[in-house]
């Protein structure tokens, strides 16, 4: 029973991978905390971070070029800046928990927009090679 054997390469320096795996697995477990968070109704939580990730998240998208990740950023901005302007303003707590929810949703949809980009990104960078045997002429 002859098996291909393959080996996985990546297109790229490893810095640009290690830090795309490092977007990937923190866009993940966010979601997944915030969605957490959702689902329990806890979304009135500001703090001097929020502030970090909507200028973060704002500026971010005008550096992009992938229209997809400038959405998704300006969606995670957009949520920051509304919980920050919500702190801020008299308005009934039933309509700041609403916003809030809302603004809560926008993020989670942008976060799974980013983390659909960069898993895309490493479909187009990681390729199987396979491993020839010694003797065996290559093709």
């Amino acid at each position: 029973m002859n098996k291909a054997r393959h080996t996985i390469t990546i297109d790229c320096d490893r810095s640009t991978s290690a830090g795309m795996a490092a977007a990937l697995l923190i866009s993940v477990v966010v979601a997944i905390f915030d969605t957490r968070l959702l689902f329990l109704g806890k979304v009135m939580r500001v703090s001097v971070s929020t502030i970090f990730v909507a200028l973060a998240c704002l500026v971010g998208a005008f550096l992009f070029r992938n229209l997809l990740v400038k959405l998704a950023l300006v969606l995670i901005g957009v949520e920051a800046l509304l919980r920050i302007i919500l702190s801020h303003v008299r308005a009934s707590y039933a309509l700041r928990h609403a916003v809030a929810a809302v603004g809560m949703a926008l993020k989670i949809v942008g976060l799974l927009m980013v983390i659909f980009t960069i898993v895309k990104w490493f479909q187009s960078v990681l390729r199987r090679v396979p491993i020839s045997e010694p003797g065996e002429p290559t093709s």
